[in-house]
């Protein structure tokens, strides 16, 4: 919970916190994802996204807001290789 926290905090707000929840646009959101690209944290931005979709969604439930903008951004941004172990021979 903390680091979610603190990945809100850092790199959420500062950019899309001023915003009324049902104005934030899926290029806010994408400004944001952008941020942990360039800096090479693709997994960080990966799980940024899945938070914010996260949020986006109980505002839709609760009629805060009509659309979840991160669910759009789905494949918008690079993501992490994968590291699978391989089957021993």
């Amino acid at each position: 919970m903390a680091a979610q926290r603190k990945r809100l905090d850092d790199d959420l707000v500062p950019v899309i916190g001023a915003v009324p929840i049902g104005e934030v646009t899926p290029a806010r959101v994408l400004e944001v994802l952008r941020r942990f690209e360039r800096r090479g944290a693709l997994e960080m931005g990966a799980k940024c996204r899945r938070m914010a979709s996260q949020i986006f969604r109980y505002a839709v439930q609760t009629a805060r807001a009509s659309t979840d903008p991160a669910a759009l951004l789905v494949g918008a941004i690079k993501t992490p290789t994968r590291n699978t172990a391989r089957p021993f021979r």
